[in-house]
């Protein structure tokens, strides 16, 4: 399936307030080979106040927001035709999910158009940095990445971008921003060439529900990052691969609670509607293994036939 990968340029950072000023994609094959290409400007909407600190980040001055050839309305237009041309495709940005999807969805929206285009059946979506926050989990030297001062890898698109020896001199502008996502993207797939495959299997709903009723996945984690009480409605066994993770189990009315410190080749077996919380005390992969029991039993037999296995870890 092709890869639209595609950016934009606001008038402000706020989805609710500001407006698309410009935006360019590139269309690419499996193997990144580029097959098309856009890029619009546009003017400002009348009676829009921009705002000033994202037209800095974004290099956009007051003669391009005024006298550009496109209005908002006739660009949005010309993007739609072209999203349309391109589908079908999984849609992916970098930081996409959070803001770019959501600015485009309003702003289609408002021009009376089809605002899940990107999305929506027959397309897919993604999201460039959770692909490269997973491929850094698995290996840390797939990508080249600035420290911050809390010690935590740097994962803003300029600033990856330059580590990898990429020019990234015009960020901050629609098409390099998704030329440079690309050239990201390509890396990490040549690299990690069979976890590339199961990251594109999560760009849509119905595929990552299909994982999930697999009931066998990995979960990852870079740093201190709690899960809340849960309650799984199968039976999980987690084995913890690399790393180390505190579990918090709790019975059904949450009166009692119990820690367990699971560390590499550890595992705990928890029942099914067992509340239970995993706290990681820095980087690791646990590989959770699920399984439905005897449907018709209830909770509290099944907890009845394994008294002593609820919630003790073991090696």
């Amino acid at each position: 399936m092709n890869l639209a990968i595609w950016d934009i340029e606001s008038s402000s950072a706020s989805t609710d307030f500001g407006s698309i000023i410009e935006i360019g994609g590139i269309l690419v094959d499996e193997n990144f080979k580029e097959k098309d290409r856009f890029n619009f400007r546009c003017r400002l909407p009348e009676g829009e106040i921009p705002q000033a600190m994202a037209l800095i980040v974004n290099k956009t001055s007051v003669k391009q927001l005024t006298q550009g050839n496109l209005s908002h309305y006739q660009m949005l237009g010309e993007v739609e035709k072209i999203f349309k041309k391109w589908s079908p495709a999984i849609f992916l940005g970098w930081s996409n999910i959070g803001f770019d999807d959501e600015m485009i969805r309003k702003e289609f929206f408002k021009g009376i158009r089809y605002p899940y285009i990107t999305n929506a059946s027959p397309n897919k979506r993604h999201d460039g940095i959770n692909i490269a926050r997973a491929a850094y989990a698995v290996d840390t030297s797939v990508l080249e990445t600035e420290i911050n001062e809390k010690n935590n890898p740097v994962f803003k698109l300029e600033s990856l971008s330059r580590m990898q020896g990429l020019d990234s001199s015009d960020a901050h502008s629609a098409l390099t921003d998704a030329t440079l996502t690309a050239k990201i993207l390509s890396i990490i797939k040549k690299r990690q060439p069979n976890t590339w495959d199961m990251f594109l299997r999560t760009a849509s709903r119905s595929d990552t529900e299909t994982i999930f009723n697999a009931s066998f996945f990995f979960s990852f984690s870079d740093g201190h990052h709690s899960v809340h009480i849960h309650r799984d409605y199968e039976t999980v066994l987690l084995i913890q691969g690399y790393g180390e993770v505190v579990f918090v189990t709790a019975n059904e009315d949450n009166t009692k609670k119990e820690v367990h410190h699971l560390k590499t080749g550890d595992a705990i077996f928890i029942p099914r509607l067992y509340g239970h919380k995993s706290v990681p005390m820095g980087p690791r992969v646990t590989l959770s293994l699920g399984a439905n029991p005897a449907k018709a039993m209830h909770t509290t037999n099944f907890m009845n036939k394994v008294p002593n296995q609820s919630v003790s870890p073991y090696n």
